[in-house]
Order: C-alpha cells, then sequence, then structure tokens
C-alpha cells in the first residue's frame, strides 16, 4: 500500500512540476538548521544507539525521483522560481493559519521559508486557489521568502531543542510501534493502554499533550505518586511537529490549526475560557511565554504546566529520544530498537515555574 501511495505522489509530483514552466524550478531539499545548541545536562549520559530513521530507504528513492525531475533546470535563481508576491498574498488571504503558522515556524527555526509536501493541507489550499492557473506551480511555494510578505519580529524567537510527553513505560513498545495516539484513537482501537489523566478535564480528546523545553514536572511528580521513577519514560519529539519540515518530508501531511496552545494547564480555567480558534492562533504561542509586567525574550514557557494539545496522532517518526531516569529502567527489548536512548535524573525533577 505504501508502494502505491509513494507511486501516486511521483506520479502527481512530475506532472505538477510540468504544468507549471516549460523548466521547473529546483526544490531545496534541505535548509540550513540553527547553528546553535545548548550545552548537556551534567549528568546525562547516553547510550550508542542510532538516531530513529525520518526517512525511509524507500522515502529516500523517491526523494531522489523527485530529484531528478526538478534537476533540468538548475540554473534558475530561487527568487525568479519562486511565487509572487500577489499571488503569495493571495494564498495568505485564503488559507485559514497559514499566517500564523509561519510566524510560529519562524519563532522556532528562524526560517522564512517553506517546504510543504504534495498531499499536505497547504497543497490542497494552494490547488483550491491555483489549480486552473498552469504558470503557477506548488513548486514555486518552496522558493519563496516570506519576508516580502510578512513582518518577522527576531524578538519572538524561541531556543527551543524539543517537545516532551511522559508516558507509562508499559505503553513505550505500543507507541514505538504505532506512534502517539489520541485518546479517542485509543479508546476506538483494541489497543491496551495506560494512561495518566482520566478525568480530561480541558475536553479535548482528539490530541496529545506535549510541553515545550522541558516536561511538565509538576504532572509528571503528581502521576507519579506511590510509584518509582522506573515505571516512566519521557519522550522528546521533533520541534518539526509544530514548525513542519526543513526538508522533503512525508511525515507533514498537516501544518495548518493543527496545534493548541495553553499558556497553563489545559484544564484550567484560564485556558478553558479562550476559545479553540484563540489558541491555535501565534499570539496564543506567545502568551506562552509572557511574564506580566516583563518584556524580556523569554525562552521557556512561564508556567511549567503551559502545554500544546497536538490535534492528532504523532508517528514515532517524530521521537528523536528516549528519557530514563535510570540505566537499570531501561527495558531490555530496547537493545534491538534504532532508537536514541538517554539516561538523565534531571529531567525528572520537579520544577514550580521555569522563570
Amino acid at each position: 500500500m505504501w508502494t502505491a501511495i509513494i507511486t501516486v505522489l511521483v506520479v502527481l509530483y512530475i506532472i505538477d512540476a510540468v504544468s507549471g514552466k516549460k523548466k521547473a524550478p529546483t526544490v531545496p531539499l534541505s535548509a540550513k538548521k540553527n547553528s546553535a545548541s545548548l550545552p548537556k545536562d551534567s549528568d546525562a549520559t547516553s547510550r550508542s544507539r542510532s538516531g530513529p530513521q525520518v526517512i525511509t530507504q524507500q522515502q529516500k528513492t523517491t526523494a531522489t525521483l523527485f530529484d531528478e525531475v526538478i534537476k533540468r533546470d538548475t540554473s534558475i535563481p530561487s527568487e525568479e522560481g519562486a511565487l509572487t508576491l500577489e499571488q503569495a498574498e493571495i494564498l495568505l488571504a485564503n488559507t485559514a493559519g497559514l499566517k500564523d503558522f509561519l510566524l510560529t515556524r519562524y519563532a522556532l527555526t528562524g526560517s522564512t521559508r517553506i517546504y510543504p509536501a504534495l498531499g499536505s493541507d497547504l497543497h490542497h489550499a494552494f490547488l483550491r486557489l491555483f489549480n486552473g492557473e498552469a504558470s503557477v506551480s506548488f513548486l514555486r511555494l518552496n522558493h519563496f521568502n516570506w519576508d516580502r510578505a510578512l513582518h518577522f519580529d527576531e524578538h519572538t524567537r524561541k531556543d527551543i531543542r524539543g517537545l516532551y510527553h511522559f508516558t507509562s513505560l508499559s505503553n513505550l513498545k505500543s507507541i514505538l510501534d504505532r506512534g502517539i495516539l489520541t485518546r479517542s484513537a485509543l479508546e476506538k482501537s483494541e489497543i491496551s493502554f495506560s494512561y495518566n489523566d482520566q478525568l480530561r478535564l480541558e475536553g479535548v480528546k482528539d490530541s496529545v499533550s506535549l510541553s515545550l523545553g522541558h516536561v511538565n514536572n509538576k504532572m509528571l511528580y503528581k502521576y507519579s505518586m506511590g510509584l518509582s521513577d522506573t515505571n516512566w519514560v519521557i519522550l522528546k519529539i521533533r520541534t518539526e511537529l509544530l514548525a513542519g519540515p526543513n526538508q522533503l518530508s512525508f511525515d507533514h501531511v498537516s501544518l495548518l490549526n493543527q496545534n493548541l496552545f495553553c499558556a497553563s494547564n489545559a484544564a484550567s480555567a484560564q485556558v478553558t475560557a479562550l476559545s479553540l480558534q484563540q489558541r491555535q492562533n501565534h499570539s496564543a504561542f506567545l502568551a506562552m511565554f509572557s511574564r506580566p509586567g516583563s518584556t524580556d525574550n523569554i525562552h521557556y514557557p512561564v508556567d511549567v504546566q503551559a502545554e500544546i494539545l497536538h490535534l492528532g496522532n504523532i508517528p514515532s517518526s517524530f521521537i528523536s529520544e528516549l528519557i530514563f531516569m535510570s540505566e537499570q529502567s531501561i527495558p531490555h527489548w530496547l537493545d534491538k530498537e534504532k532508537t536514541t536512548v538517554t539516561v538523565n535524573p534531571a529531567e525528572f525533577s520537579y520544577r514550580e515555574m521555569y522563570g
């Protein structure tokens, strides 16, 4: 089935390439990553394992096919092969959530370009607006610098290196096989699972709760009362889940309106007083880092219970690291998994506030 899907995407990509210009512009398959790095905790140790494969060998083969299609003219400058400003403004004005996505992506990555995949929600929005215009190829979207259409404020940049989700160790094998599923998806399935929050007072069961920069230690402490730290594992998730890919990827089908940004616990009165739409915009993202009376550029959410509700399942390919309290708590079957495993007691430490 995956082979058939990939084949269809390749065909669509070729059709889209030739429908624009006689010569299709080059699509950059990678973007410069943020070069800054944070020092590792002194008490953190990593076991030697290879990281999770974000793109499978079959996907790499498909990427090569894509590359061959668009290499027919590498002489077109990126700006010449891009959307016009007018076309970009039409897309912005008629695509719900695109502006907020672009601003949040910039805050997390510093990038003013995007690389949406064929078949993504943004691709569908693009076809809806420009499908009848042969001169407007979807490939042009990769070349457009959105700094021409939007104001990106460097003071909104956040040095967030990961998203975090903690779970019972009994769920780990299923998560590595199927991804992190929402409560609704789990309840509809026949998968046996252990859950932390029985009440789900925030009322959004079609979501997965994530923390920025550091796990929600306050809730981890609450749920682990009476249990040892060996019963828990912290999953570190790549920020590309929020910001979108920096290169060709099949893991980013949904980019727009996929996250609810909560400045405090999602079930608190402060948060539930806001509509879902109010929690999806870029202002809600920035509010997570806002301290009353302060203009400081804070890189971590002020409230340790601030969280993001991701509206959908999270593929296991987005999991970059598994964090344990001690070597003894690592299950032996993980030796066969191609996943980075770290022992870091500091991640399990209790914190009231970040600021």
